[in-house]
């Protein structure tokens, strides 16, 4: 049976999409550490996890990378659905009262056809502040994280 975005929009709940990408603790947890270390190999900017410098394409490294760990490329064809054109990754220095957010802004293309644009935006300013002293360790989603990309 294929899992699409369409099943889970006929789908009279959330269940078959949370049963579909559910992982053990032990199994999020190895995929996580796969991730960071995938980050820290690629990155032209991110050399630890106190990195001191980050850009967009980092942001894009981490979502493909999530997305074909936990959602099997799911991720990148929902968007591809919604937005044909491909996700945007913007870092924020603006961002005060959330660490990220994900938007899409609906638009017409050159020729005047309705198009919409998606985009993912973390707050930057926020992540920096919080390991600022190097002290102890933050709260994330639940999970503990005692380095900027761990709670990235």
């Amino acid at each position: 049976m294929t899992f699409s975005l369409n099943s889970i929009q006929k789908s009279s709940s959330a269940n078959r999409f949370v049963e579909k990408f559910r992982s053990t603790p032990t199994e999020s947890s190895d995929r996580r550490k796969s991730i960071y270390s995938a980050l820290i190999a690629k990155s032209r900017y991110v050399s630890s996890g106190d990195f001191k410098r980050i850009a967009p394409s980092d942001l894009e490294i981490l979502f493909e990378d999530y997305d074909r760990q936990y959602f099997r490329g799911f991720m990148s064809e929902t968007f591809q659905t919604i937005s044909p054109a491909s996700v945007a990754f913007r870092l924020s220095k603006r961002m005060t009262s959330v660490g990220g957010s994900t938007s899409l802004r609906k638009k017409k293309d050159p020729s005047g056809s309705p198009a919409a644009e998606s985009e993912i935006t973390i707050a930057i300013d926020m992540l920096y502040q919080q390991f600022k002293s190097g002290d102890g360790v933050v709260i994330v989603n639940g999970l503990e994280c005692s380095d900027r990309l761990l709670a990235l």
